[in-house]
């Protein structure tokens, strides 16, 4: 997945966006940094930080 493409199309569509990137990670971390995650203003989800929802 191509993050940057999946936010460039879902802004040309006038979307509320946010994206979440993981700055620093400690001990047992599923993700490390610079891992980015899309959050909708609908609350769905484009990509991941580990395992889920945060």
């Amino acid at each position: 997945m191509n993050i940057f493409s999946d936010i460039a199309q879902l802004a040309a569509q006038g979307l509320s966006l946010v994206i979440a990137t993981v700055v620093d990670a400690r001990g047992s971390s599923p993700q490390k940094p610079g891992a980015r995650i899309v959050v909708l203003a609908d609350g769905s989800l484009r990509g991941t930080v580990g395992g889920g929802a945060i």
